[in-house]
């Protein structure tokens, strides 16, 4: 998909908000894709993966029957009040199933995104974030998650002498996703396609340095000619509704919600333009819509920079980033 884009809409506003693409490299059965390093220009980076859309499984897979008894197992452990008679009695349950589930119960199905995890946090662990991320079912907890992100860079920054506060930390992040929102309301690409399991990387530093970026197009699929979709009505099986802008939408209303807070603590005002972005109702939180390497980073294709290492190739491929000359990246904030 990567490829797709930067060879067939070569003009598309959203290219400035993914990762540049520099082709294709094999290692025996698998295929890696490089990326331009997102991460090239911060300072200790922290780092937050958001999923973003209203479900996280394609329609061909609500048709699949296939019988999943790791799936069962997972079930289980998390959701056990959900198994029917007939499913503990197979210990088994279909891919939807278990997606439609974990999506009913998370910010997915009611916000149009859910955070997935998050990275270079000095305070707590890997475990504790995921705990963490796991509790959060409404706005006002994500809004509290994503000011945890941003006391996070302004911790650091005091350590390290850095003037950097909360309030530019959050109105950064806020104006990158206005700017991607925009993006894919004007984008042809967008338009023509479904987004499935895709999310939006959040990156803020030390020195107020942020960027938003849209990844994880492993399941991206064109649009059957004459289908159109909003992006923001509810999915129905054959309609192709991926919610993605409904996402958008709340994901932004809660980064404005953390900027007022973070400039209240200041005694700030923060501008109208920002508090108005979704409506004429200047109150963020009833703006909620419901239904360091160097160099490319090589993933197999689908995978996130927060689940999987850069690979190793063989056959005078690149065996690490930091062997790599730099190769530029993508607008990558202030």
């Amino acid at each position: 998909m990567y490829s797709s884009l930067h060879e067939k809409f070569a003009s598309d506003p959203i290219l400035a908000h993914v990762p540049s693409f520099h082709g294709f490299s094999h290692s025996g059965d698998s295929k890696f894709i490089a990326l331009g390093n997102l991460l090239e220009g911060f300072h200790n980076p922290r780092v937050m993966d958001v999923k973003i859309g209203t479900r996280t499984y394609q329609e061909k897979e609500a048709l699949s029957s296939k019988p999943r008894p790791d799936l069962f197992e997972r079930m289980v452990a998390a959701f056990p009040d959900k198994l029917t008679h007939a499913e503990m009695e197979a210990k088994a349950i279909t891919k939807h199933k278990w997606m439609q589930t974990r999506d009913k119960h998370s910010t997915i199905g009611s916000l149009g995104y859910r955070i997935d995890g998050a990275a270079g946090y000095c305070r707590s662990s890997k475990a504790e974030l995921d705990t963490k991320f796991k509790k959060v079912a409404s706005q006002n907890d994500a809004v509290e998650a994503f000011g945890e992100l941003a006391d996070e860079c302004v911790e650091d920054a005091a350590v390290k002498h850095c003037r950097t506060d909360k309030s530019r930390i959050a109105r950064g992040l806020l104006t990158r996703l206005q700017s991607l929102r925009a993006a894919v309301e004007r984008s042809e690409f967008v338009a023509n396609h479904e987004f499935i399991g895709t999310s939006i990387l959040l990156v803020a530093d030390e020195k107020g340095k942020t960027g938003a970026y849209w990844i994880d197009f492993a399941k991206t699929e064109a649009l059957q000619e004459g289908t159109s979709i909003s992006h923001r009505k509810e999915w129905e099986p054959g309609n192709h509704e991926d919610g993605i802008l409904l996402g958008l939408d709340n994901l932004i209303a809660a980064w404005t919600e953390v900027l007022r807070t973070a400039d209240v603590a200041c005694n700030r005002k923060l501008p109208d333009e920002m508090l108005c972005t979704l409506s004429e109702n200047t109150d963020p939180m009833d703006n909620v819509q419901t239904p360091t390497s160097h160099g490319p980073e090589y993933f197999k294709d689908g995978a996130s920079p927060l689940n999987q290492k850069p690979s190793k190739l063989k056959g005078g491929y690149a065996t690490s980033p930091k062997s790599n000359p730099l190769l530029e990246s993508v607008y990558a904030g202030c």
